[in-house]
């Protein structure tokens, strides 16, 4: 009786701890206008160009196409 209720209670607590987790709080989900898109955070990458054989970069903003930065030696 004692290992059948052992048992019972490892198999419960193993399939608890494995079973996958859900985020369903509103306050981690992120909201919008439209509830059927999500937000989503800028794109931001370095650009590139050489002027007068020197490297430059700054960092540019792809999703709003504007650079965020001034050019700096790279």
């Amino acid at each position: 009786m004692k290992k059948e209720l052992l048992l019972t209670l490892t198999m419960a607590l193993v399939l608890t701890a494995t079973s996958p987790l859900v985020a369903t709080d509103e306050s981690i989900m992120h909201k919008s206008s439209n509830p059927e898109t999500l937000l989503r955070k800028d794109i931001i990458d370095y650009q590139y160009t050489v002027f007068n054989n020197v490297l430059y970069k700054r960092l540019y903003n792809y999703t709003q196409n504007k650079p965020v930065s001034d050019w700096v030696i790279a």
